[in-house]
């Protein structure tokens, strides 16, 4: 979520430039994807057993204030319609999100599966909310 100030510059007759400056609020948080987690253990007869353990890897919400500058320009093709052209870089501190995993399925287990001692923690992850957009369309003014 973005709330920019915003100027227009009138370069010729069929030709603007927009200038926007202001906060921006990142929102970050979902789940990863699932990742495998193996057990292995010796039965009797010196008999290897293993089983996998699907896990859901998930990051914890991070919210974050930064900013965003940016630049359109515009072609105007008639009197409501014109063809832009923008570029926006949005920037926000570097910022650290926990991450945690939870098993998809911990009964159909053979193994009692016990996540506090069969998982090292995943601890947190790095993010750096910083990025630039360029992006290109019509644009039609009722």
């Amino acid at each position: 979520f973005s709330l920019d100030g915003f100027i227009r510059l009138y370069l010729v007759q069929w030709f603007t430039v927009d200038l926007s400056a202001g906060a921006t609020w990142f929102n970050l948080e979902g789940e990863v994807g699932t990742l495998d987690y193996w057990k292995f253990w010796q039965g009797g007869h010196s008999v290897l057993f293993s089983e996998e353990y699907p896990l859901l890897m998930r990051i914890a919400a991070l919210n974050r204030i930064g900013g965003n500058i940016g630049a359109a320009l515009n072609w105007h093709i008639g009197f409501n319609a014109a063809l832009w052209i923008e570029a926006r870089f949005f920037r926000a501190g570097r910022a650290e999100a926990e991450l945690s995993f939870e098993p998809i399925d911990p009964e159909g287990a053979i193994m009692a599966f016990d996540p506090e001692t069969d998982i090292i923690p995943a601890g947190r992850l790095l993010v750096d909310p910083s990025f630039c957009r360029i992006s290109a369309g019509f644009r039609i003014s009722l």
